[in-house]
């Protein structure tokens, strides 16, 4: 990845975390595609995504943001399923980690309050 896809890269985390109103930051160490597909497919449905992201690049997205304590998230291995809508992207996200061992979640962002499992 060059500097111009890293740069393009941060602009597109900033506008997810800018116009999603959830954000939920997750491990997925040890999924297969399998899984991880049948992950992504159930989000789709929900109108929700997920997004493999680069940490570093997270990290200077919220610099500076109203949600940049977010940034400790970012540790290891770490996907962002996001939606417009503050239900979708937990709702499955928290379903398919009672089914998914290797499927963890370990915080999330509402709008500008930053969130943690018990949240």
């Amino acid at each position: 990845m060059d500097r111009h896809q890293k740069e393009e890269a941060v602009e597109v985390l900033k506008d997810i975390f800018a116009n999603s109103a959830s954000v939920v930051m997750t491990e997925y160490s040890g999924m297969n595609t399998t899984a991880l597909n049948d992950l992504r497919a159930r989000l789709r449905e929900a109108n929700a995504t997920i997004k493999i992201v680069k940490n570093r690049l997270v990290k200077k997205a919220l610099e500076g943001q109203s949600n940049e304590s977010a940034s400790d998230f970012f540790r290891g291995p770490v996907a962002i399923a996001y939606s417009e809508d503050i239900i979708s992207a937990p709702k499955v996200a928290v379903a398919f980690a009672k089914t998914d061992e290797n499927f963890n979640i370990l915080g999330g962002v509402a709008g500008d309050d930053v969130l943690d499992v018990a949240d």
